[in-house]
């Protein structure tokens, strides 16, 4: 069996440690909201089917993230030095945050769901490798003006890293997953590493062509698998994305969000209400860690099947 892996290619493209972030920060809840919210519906409409998109904050532990120990491996101090080589030690605060949030027990993540076609692995290829989706104006919302769902999905979440795996309705090994993970240009046992890693099939594998799709459902890590598991059973096929260290939208000062399930709402209503009144999207947001207090977990939803 090939061994399943983050994997970061040697050379690759050149990251700085702000360029691992700096993209990313004027991407506000609406635009990633909408672009996730679009994804499914796209998929829904290929599947012939109603788009029922489902958003829930659930706490994992940190261990159970696929590929955790290469991720914190690469993010070694050693391995990043020659930041400071540079005179650029400035850069240590985004560096320990990433460490920081890597050693921590739980991570709360933010789990996007649909029951569409589903993913195989070229459309996942085209996904994680080139960004490819595809954008109507006719699904009652926007076709989007900030770039792919893939993309605007790491503005999420705190930790540079985004998972996908889907179950698709027609073909014949069913299941996929992959992942993305957005770091600085580094070194690791002298070797000089691009700054995109990927959860790959087979971790000797990964070259400029593309990333080698997990499509062996033995081989898929256990947090996707159980997601796709509960996927299959309720819909036959679908996607889930998984966004580690949500950061539940911050404001412009960096202070979360204490009611990121009523954005979501909002943001849905206000983009998508001709799909929401036609009865081609229902929507259900759940946050069954509500702010890590112990209390009943929050859920919201709406459309004409609730």
């Amino acid at each position: 069996m090939t061994e399943v892996g983050l994997q970061f290619m040697e050379g690759g493209d050149k990251v700085s440690p702000t360029g691992c972030v700096r993209q990313y920060e004027d991407v506000g809840h609406e635009t990633i909201v909408r672009e996730l919210a679009q994804n499914a519906l796209d998929a829904a409409r290929t599947a012939k089917r109603k788009c029922e998109l489902r958003f829930e904050i659930r706490s994992v532990p940190t261990a159970s993230l696929p590929g955790i120990a290469t991720y914190r491996h690469h993010l070694a101090d050693d391995g990043m030095k020659v930041w400071k080589e540079r005179g650029q030690a400035k850069y240590d605060t985004i560096l320990k945050r990433l460490r920081d949030l890597s050693q921590r027990a739980a991570t709360e993540c933010l789990m996007v769901y649909d029951n569409g076609i589903g993913l195989n692995a070229e459309t996942m290829e085209g996904l994680i490798g080139k960004g490819d989706t595809m954008k109507r104006e006719d699904d009652g919302g926007s076709g989007g003006t900030h770039g792919v769902g893939h993309e605007t999905a790491f503005a999420a979440g705190d930790m540079n890293y985004v998972m996908y795996g889907g179950v698709h309705r027609n073909d014949v090994n069913r299941r996929v997953a992959s992942g993305h993970v957005v770091f600085p240009t580094h070194i690791r046992n002298c070797r000089r590493y691009g700054g995109h890693g990927y959860l790959s099939s087979d971790v000797g594998q990964l070259t400029l062509s593309g990333v080698s799709i997990i499509d062996n459902r033995n081989q898929i890590p256990s947090l996707v698998n159980k997601e796709l598991d509960g996927i299959e059973a309720l819909s036959g096929s679908g996607s889930v994305v998984i966004i580690p260290a949500f950061n539940r939208f911050p404001e412009s000062g960096g202070t979360p969000s204490e009611d990121c399930c009523e954005l979501i709402c909002e943001d849905i209503a206000k983009h998508f209400f001709v799909a929401i009144a036609q009865d081609r999207l229902t929507l259900k947001v759940q946050d069954c860690s509500n702010n890590g207090g112990g209390g009943e977990p929050i859920l919201v939803e709406f459309g004409r099947r609730c």
